[in-house]
Order: structure tokens, then sequence, then C-alpha cells
């Protein structure tokens, strides 16, 4: 039977849960070795971002992407947190925050899959659409 990596990360979540970081490096050390018995080292880093997605979801973290047209200031940043906070129903909130001049204005946030794209570069591509038809 083939373990997925989300399986694996699912055990290796709950192997580690609670221990010390003495206790975990020896879990994690056994869970490679099992990886290569098994020959599913390739499945490493979907399973690396599993752990991640379940220890966050496990500990009410938000981890999100936001792209703004300039650099962010500190007051945006904070409001930013309370309202990923409120929206993922999160304690802590993790932002990576990037740049990218092309979106004119406007702020794209990325949690796991979903996109929510508040850009104007978008806004002005859908009224475009709008107008087109």
């Amino acid at each position: 039977m083939k373990i997925t990596a989300k399986k694996y990360a699912q055990a290796l979540f709950e192997s580690t849960e609670g221990k010390s970081k003495n206790e975990s490096e020896k879990i994690i050390s056994r869970f490679v070795n099992i990886l290569v018995e098994n020959k599913d080292l390739k499945k490493a880093e979907k399973v690396i971002n599993c752990f991640g997605k379940i220890w966050n979801e496990n500990h009410a973290i938000a981890a999100v992407d936001v792209v703004t047209a300039e650099e962010a200031d500190d007051n945006l940043v904070r409001s930013l947190n309370v309202y990923v906070a409120k929206m993922f129903k999160a304690k802590n909130v993790e932002i990576s925050r990037k740049v990218d001049k092309s979106i004119i204005g406007g702020i794209i946030i990325r949690h796991h899959d979903t996109i929510y794209d508040g850009s104007l570069k978008s806004r002005l591509y859908s009224l475009k659409e709008k107008l087109i038809k």
C-alpha cells in the first residue's frame, strides 16, 4: 500500500506533537529512515508542506502571502494582521510580504490554495471584460 504525503505528514505531526526538541529530532530522524526504506524520499518536499499546513491548523496560525504594489508600512501590516486573524480565526498570523508594481495598487492575499485579489490590475481587467461584452 502506498502512503500519501498527507498521511506521512499527519503521522509525523502526531508523533512529534508535545514532544521535546530532542525527542522530536529523534522521531524525525527515524521518519526519514522510513521514507528511505519505503522508497518515498521523493515525497519529502510534499510531506514538509503538508506538515506545515497541519501544524498551522492545529496551532491556529494563518500563514499568508501578501502582494502589494509598494512596500507595506507598519500600519498596513498591523491592519492586515488583525484582518487575517479574524478572517481565518487564527491566534497568530505569519505574513510573507512581496512587492509587485505590476498590480498597480490594492492588495493580493494568498492562503493555501485560495487567492483574494483586490488589486487594481484585476479590477481594471474585469472592467475591460465587461465593457467588451
